[in-house]
């Protein structure tokens, strides 16, 4: 896989959507490209975080081992999801362990590449982390509606746009509702209880 094919694939990754193509360029030449067995870890429970995953090939599951030695499974990651934003944010342990569940190919780009582009090229920093607030709260939503439903889905952070008389509106990718629907959730919190709970 070339540096050009690399940025193509950047195209379609959220985390990217607010860069130019010479800053997606720049990012290209900073992947490096993992080639996992099914079966394999890409990153365990409390041990540090340092690289961001992008699912270029392949299927990687997100779970977490209970006190008795159960393994309780978040989500399924496919391609163009990505996980492990949170190394460029602060140094704290992963929470939970992703692993492959086919065979798949994953760029990784670890934090210290991250904040050698960053000196090159600053602007990076400001659109990247303004879409991984936005990536950051959505998970959090979902995170405080799994208490209450326990079948809701991890959500994966990628989103696909939608347009009404409005204007245009990126939609989680998971849901099955569509932009009138995210309008009136984010507008009319009448009775508490969220659409997902039913």
């Amino acid at each position: 896989m070339d540096k050009l094919q690399i940025k193509n694939f950047l195209d379609g990754i959220e985390l990217f959507l607010d860069l130019d193509d010479k800053e997606k360029e720049l990012l290209a030449e900073n992947f490096n490209i993992h080639n996992f067995k099914s079966g394999e870890l890409l990153f365990v429970e409390n041990n540090p975080r340092d690289n961001l995953y992008l699912i270029y090939e392949g299927e990687v599951e997100l779970f977490k081992k209970t006190p008795f030695g159960e393994e309780k499974r978040f989500s399924i990651f496919t391609k163009s999801d990505f996980m492990g934003e949170g190394a460029f944010i602060d140094d704290s342990p992963h929470s939970t362990s992703a692993r492959t569940t086919s065979n798949s190919v994953v760029l990784v780009l670890s934090r210290k590449e991250f904040y050698k582009i960053l000196k090159e090229d600053p602007n990076i920093s400001t659109k990247i982390f303004s879409r991984m607030a936005k990536v950051i709260f959505r998970r959090m939503e979902f995170a405080n509606i799994r208490e209450m439903n326990q079948s809701v889905q991890y959500q994966s952070g990628r989103t696909r746009k939608e347009h009404d008389l409005l204007g245009e509106r990126d939609v989680p990718y998971e849901v099955y509702y569509g932009i009138q629907t995210l309008r009136a959730l984010e507008n009319f919190h009448i009775s508490g209880v969220p659409l997902s709970f039913f």
